[in-house]
């Protein structure tokens, strides 16, 4: 199909630009403001020292994996808002929370007028737990944040407590699978680990709901990977019906098939909708 065809007329197509302008100019301005941070550090480090100079950027090394491992799982939300978009029913993109459980939680969010609003990201270092004993968290120093209940962490800490003995040497990732294993084989003791995340992610959904009107929360990340994700589903569900049952009629929880846990973005990038006269 020709181009003209798909776009129409010319002040259609001028229209489209506008449209594509609006949404590329942000982005370029954010990403020079990164690189003109950067480029901060290089010229006023440089004067410091040389060590200085190495440990800034070691830290950026770091900075530019979380934006990265960020950006992909926090378009969780929008796996639903293609698809929807895509049928042609946009009444369905309202108020979808995406939460993915990886390295770390990712949240995104879809609110009514359908805005995707990627800086509530940030919930992973928002605290659920306000026990004094609560774990905290590494990188903002806060106890009790969401990224230690809702990512590799959580089932890493769990683990020993339900009789797990994880290989030190693993990676957290390896780790995560040692377990993921365990509970493909049937073991109680790994059920127990999902089961545990699944009453925190009950509880979590009932505080989140107070600050954003949810209809839909789709659960994605290698953490809802195999049948420890479902576990989770099914417990968080449960437990919302039996001590929040008015909450549980009106937020469906809901979870992809496994390869869209994983590759959630790339789901949402091939579900682009068709563009119409």
């Amino acid at each position: 199909m020709e181009q003209t065809e798909l776009l129409g007329s010319k002040a259609e197509k001028r229209q489209f630009r506008r449209m594509v302008m609006a949404l590329v100019v942000p982005m370029a301005l954010q990403n020079l403001i990164n690189v003109a941070v950067n480029a901060a550090d290089v010229i006023m480090l440089g004067k410091v020292s040389e060590t200085a100079l190495s440990g800034a950027s070691l830290a950026g090394q770091v900075q530019f994996i979380m934006t990265l491992i960020f950006f992909g799982i926090t378009s969780g939300a929008a796996v639903l808002t293609a698809q929807y978009w895509g049928k042609g029913n946009t009444g369905a993109i309202e108020r979808i929370m995406g939460i993915a459980m990886g390295t770390s939680e990712a949240v995104g969010y879809v609110d009514k007028d359908q805005n995707v609003l990627g800086w509530v990201s940030e919930l992973a270092f928002a605290p659920v737990d306000l026990s004094e004993e609560a774990e905290a968290d590494e990188w903002s120093t806060d106890i009790g944040a969401g990224c230690k209940y809702f990512s590799q962490d959580a089932v890493i800490k769990l683990a020993p407590r339900a009789g797990i003995a994880l290989d030190e040497i693993l990676s957290p990732a390896d780790q995560l699978k040692q377990v993921q294993q365990l509970m493909e084989g049937g073991d109680e003791r790994a059920a127990k680990v999902f089961r545990d995340i699944g009453i925190y992610l009950a509880h979590t959904v009932v505080l989140y709901a107070r600050f954003y009107d949810i209809e839909k929360l789709i659960l994605m990340g290698r953490v809802m990977s195999g049948k420890g994700g479902e576990i989770i589903l099914s417990t968080a569900r449960q437990v919302l019906m039996q001590d929040h049952p008015a909450l549980a009629k009106t937020v469906t929880l809901m979870l992809p098939d496994e390869k869209t846990r994983r590759i959630g973005q790339a789901v949402a990038a091939a579900s682009l909708p068709e563009i119409r006269k």
